[in-house]
């Protein structure tokens, strides 16, 4: 039985249905939520319940274990911890929340109200570089970001590894 959909639960569905429309790339992830800052929703941590219900429009089956979730988690874990068979989904997420988490480190915004911790357990990557080469760490260190710690210390090794011009974050 389908209820009717209030607030931000309305917003996250139709943020997801549009999610699922995106090509992929960067720059399609970019134009996406440019284009309506409500999508950031989907990055935000919530209680299970709340992404079960979500996950119940599109028909995703084995949102019990979400319903008996304690504390908040991302739409990506809930993906994660459901077994979803979505993967289309699962990779659209990562490649929006690293999309995201590359344009807030270079504009050195606060990543709107998400924090890098928060954009990782969303399913952005420190190891996943953009079209240039770049991983999150360049960019942090080329904005003098100050999110440049919590994204170096996420994976440290990768302060030496060059973009597709040779240059490292510690020489950015």
């Amino acid at each position: 039985v389908r209820t009717k959909l209030s607030g931000p639960l309305t917003m996250a569905v139709r943020a997801l249905e549009r999610l699922t429309q995106v090509k992929v790339g960067n720059q399609s992830f970019e134009k996406f939520f440019q284009a309506d800052r409500t999508t950031e929703e989907l990055l935000r941590p919530r209680p299970g319940k709340f992404w079960a219900d979500v996950l119940r429009r599109f028909s995703d089956t084995n949102v019990a274990l979400l319903s008996d979730h304690n504390g908040e988690i991302t739409l990506y874990e809930a993906l994660v911890v459901q077994g979803s068979p979505s993967y289309k989904r699962i990779a659209a997420l990562q490649k929006f929340a690293q999309a995201y988490l590359f344009q807030s480190l270079s504009l050195n915004e606060v990543c709107g109200a998400l924090s890098v911790q928060t954009l990782w357990r969303a399913g952005a990557r420190p190891d996943v570089a953009d079209d240039a080469g770049r991983l999150p760490v360049h960019y942090a260190a080329s904005s003098c970001s100050d999110h440049f710690v919590a994204v170096a210390m996420r994976s440290p090794v990768l302060l030496l590894v060059p973009d597709k011009e040779g240059l490292t974050a510690l020489e950015e």
